[in-house]
């Protein structure tokens, strides 16, 4: 529902399936070679229609199929026993670098999951979110506060660090929500 910033990795069944640039697509390197291609758009404004399935499937998918601030992945398999037994077509999952938000500490608009920059984009957009005017009404040096409070590390029981809050969002497309 969104312009996203990278596609980081492609699973097949939980096997990461390479490619030489997950975030561009292109054909699959090893086993998958010859057998799967992928085409990525990152849900920009004024992107194109995804041009391999335009070409590869012109009666149903046209260059006014955009799919504009969406982001998309169109990917093409070729069937082969050994890869696909039984006709299986894999779970297929994206490790994704989503949403791109502004952080005031820099001035920049980057992805992040810092929980604070995460919520104060949600209540500021005017596409999906609340819509709220950032000038008048996010307070930007609690916004900057809560942002740094965030990326605090916290030491967990391994003794390795993560960030004290982050989002992070999965969608499972066979569920119903309700």
């Amino acid at each position: 529902g969104h312009e996203i910033q990278a596609v980081d990795a492609v699973y097949f069944d939980s096997e990461q399936v390479d490619f030489e640039n997950p975030d561009a697509g292109g054909p699959a390197l090893g086993k998958w070679a010859g057998y799967v291609f992928m085409e990525v758009n990152h849900g920009a404004d004024d992107q194109a229609a995804f041009p391999s399935l335009v070409a590869d499937a012109p009666t149903v998918w046209t260059s006014d199929h955009r799919q504009r601030g969406c982001a998309g992945v169109y990917l093409s398999l070729v069937f082969s026993e050994k890869l696909f037994p039984n006709q299986h077509i894999p779970n297929i999952t994206f490790d994704v670098r989503g949403r791109q938000v502004y952080d005031p500490r820099s001035a920049t608009t980057a992805y992040s999951n810092n929980a604070a920059l995460v919520i104060s984009d949600f209540l500021t957009n005017t596409r999906f979110g609340l819509g709220a005017v950032y000038a008048d009404e996010i307070d930007e040096a609690a916004l900057i506060a809560a942002a740094n409070i965030c990326e605090e590390a916290v030491t967990l029981p391994d003794d390795s660090q993560e960030n004290r809050y982050t989002i992070n969002g999965v969608f499972a497309f066979g569920e119903e929500y309700g």
